[in-house]
């Protein structure tokens, strides 16, 4: 089994854009990686549903991004993703 760094959940907000909303244990994805890695993270519809797997900062971010398509969104969808961050060694 690998060894998993943390875990964490991240949402596209309608006013800051793309942001970690939770992640265990605190600090397993820096305000900086998140940057670098959010269009990776959070994705428009055509992939939402889709394993993703992003390498960077010697580690490997594996997040699934899921989006709810409704009117009640402000922009008629939500889109958030859960992610899971391994040592960039992992197979």
């Amino acid at each position: 089994m690998e060894r998993k760094l943390g875990l964490f959940y991240a949402a596209f907000d309608d006013t800051a854009g793309p942001v970690v909303v939770f992640q265990h244990p605190r600090d397993c994805v820096t305000q900086q990686m998140f940057d670098s890695i959010s269009d990776y993270v959070i994705q428009k519809q055509d992939l939402c549903g889709s394993l993703l797997t992003v390498s960077a900062y010697r580690r490997k971010f594996m997040s699934y991004p899921l989006c709810v398509v409704d009117e009640r969104y402000k922009r008629n969808q939500f889109l958030f993703a859960f992610g899971i961050v391994f040592p960039e060694e992992s197979g």
